[in-house]
């Protein structure tokens, strides 16, 4: 029950802040249609950087957080429909 608790705390916490930076993959690709590639830059080295960590800790074998969530092809492919969706956004 703790760990729901936690974990709904820190989802309501990043979707505060989120909101409040302005971090949106609309507005990103809305600045790219404008010639600005610098808000898509950075949200997509966080998911470098994040992506990067988890086969970092996969081939260490440090992968205890991620033992039910491991990497695999399907994020790519759920990316590419997140930014098919901004795009017609």
């Amino acid at each position: 029950m703790i760990y729901a608790l936690i974990g709904i705390t820190c989802v309501i916490l990043i979707g505060f802040l989120t909101h409040r930076a302005g971090i949106c993959l609309v507005r990103a690709v809305r600045l790219v249609m404008q010639g600005d590639y610098s808000l898509l830059l950075a949200i997509l080295m966080s998911g470098l950087w994040a992506g990067g960590y988890v086969l970092w800790a996969q081939y260490y074998m440090l992968n205890q957080p991620f033992s039910r969530f491991g990497f695999h092809s399907l994020f790519a492919v759920g990316g590419f429909i997140l930014g098919l969706g901004a795009s017609f956004n």
